[in-house]
């Protein structure tokens, strides 16, 4: 569950391995970065909305792309509220 100014961002695994998740704002740029090494599953990552200087994003809608042991990837869309 994410609070005001939160966002979870959700993927499945049919694989273990290692996980990269990259969040977007709406031009493009890259804003914060999440690495993470699981077992096959479904996780979520919770994103306490900052940037990856330490402030606080915009509210708003972002993109977050994520890429698979397998090099797959897929983008989904979040949003920020405050």
């Amino acid at each position: 569950m994410a609070y005001p100014g939160q966002a979870v961002m959700s993927y499945s695994l049919g694989m273990g391995g290692y996980v990269v998740v990259r969040v977007y704002d709406l031009l493009g740029r890259l804003v914060r970065t999440f690495a993470e090494d699981h077992p096959s599953g479904t996780y979520g990552i919770l994103w306490d909305g900052r940037l990856g200087n330490g402030r606080r994003a915009p509210r708003g809608t972002y993109f977050y792309r994520v890429t698979l042991p397998d090099g797959k990837e897929t983008v989904r869309k979040t949003e920020i509220g405050q």
